[in-house]
């Protein structure tokens, strides 16, 4: 049922708004700041972030999720789609998946987040998951001077008791195209599904997105890491995800630093990262830091299994930004 006060948000300085979308659902939003950043605008209940040719689209009424990643209007994301439920986007979890099972905690996957809007961020948070405990924020930024954003997460421990826990972040693209990072201490893993296909080269994992390979069935990969980041290519334009390295010894249960997964219905490509297992007594809480550097690949760099200029071009602009600020 739609509520009978319904509007269009718009910007209340050091004050708190709400409003509902055709859903009911209702959207909170207060600001710190008497100038907003310049790289945030709100559409509606949406917001987007802009930094130069990239685009980052914000659903905060959908577990904060990402909905839209653009460069120069080209989207490199698995967009909303109704069919498939909440399977899309970029969401943000606990783990180890085995504290939670299935399906995603709605408050942390699904279900609305406040929004607080800072001079130089937009900070996103969580309801307090009931079962668990855990409340999640999210902080996005832009990296001045680069084509590069930055995801500043936490989990708190809002429960009784002390827990462990990992961060873990999923980034549903567009199926196609080839996915890499470089290989850690050991192996592949796969769970209950099947092994996705990967390649090594020169230290490098490499999974080319190929329909002929796969099974009717889900795929997955879980494995370590190293150098601290996951990239992926698909029509000439280029995602790394760079984060801390996280030794084997760090990592959560049942899970891996890296993981890659391809549904059955083959509708993305998931890459997924997942942070040091750490311990929480009640009432703390954990930070980690994301950050997302987005570019049309230069002419001239192979864009294929083994291509060293594209693993370089990588590397450079990782080591060119800082983790933290």
């Amino acid at each position: 049922m739609v509520k009978a006060k319904c509007w269009l948000l718009g910007v209340l300085i050091a004050g708190l708004v709400t409003g509902c979308d055709q859903s009911g659902l209702e959207l909170s939003v207060s600001h710190n700041t008497a100038t907003p950043p310049a790289f945030v605008m709100q559409q509606g209940n949406d917001f987007v972030v802009e930094h130069g040719a990239i685009q980052l689209g914000l659903k905060p009424l959908i577990g904060g999720r990402v909905a839209s990643l653009k460069y120069n209007g080209h989207e490199l994301m698995k967009t909303q789609d109704p069919a498939r439920n909440v399977l899309w986007g970029g969401v943000f979890w606990s783990s180890p998946q085995s504290d939670w099972g299935w399906p995603p905690i709605e408050a942390h996957d699904s279900k609305p987040y406040k929004v607080t809007v800072d001079a130089d961020s937009l900070l996103f948070a969580s309801q307090t998951d009931p079962r668990t405990g855990f409340k999640i924020s999210k902080r996005f930024s832009v990296i001045p001077g680069s084509e590069a954003l930055r995801f500043h997460y936490r989990i708190y421990n809002h429960s009784q008791e002390t827990r462990s826990i990992a961060p873990w972040e999923i980034t549903r693209l567009k199926p196609g195209g080839i996915t890499l990072y470089p290989k850690g201490e050991e192996g592949y893993q796969s769970g209950i599904f099947y092994l996705l296909p990967v390649v090594e080269r020169d230290g490098i994992v490499w999974q080319k997105y190929n329909m002929q390979n796969l099974q009717k069935d889900h795929h997955k990969l879980m494995a370590d890491g190293s150098e601290g980041w996951l990239a992926y290519v698909n029509e000439g334009y280029l995602i790394i995800k760079q984060f801390e390295d996280v030794p084997v010894a760090k990592t959560a249960p049942g899970e891996g630093e890296i993981e890659l997964f391809v549904g059955a219905e083959r509708s993305s490509m998931e890459l997924q990262q997942q942070g040091p297992l750490t311990s929480l007594k009640a009432g703390e809480y954990l930070e980690w830091d994301v950050v997302w550097h987005v570019h049309k690949v230069p002419e001239g760099i192979p864009l294929k299994e083994g291509s060293e200029a594209l693993v370089s071009y990588i590397r450079d602009q990782v080591a060119k930004t800082a983790l933290k600020p």
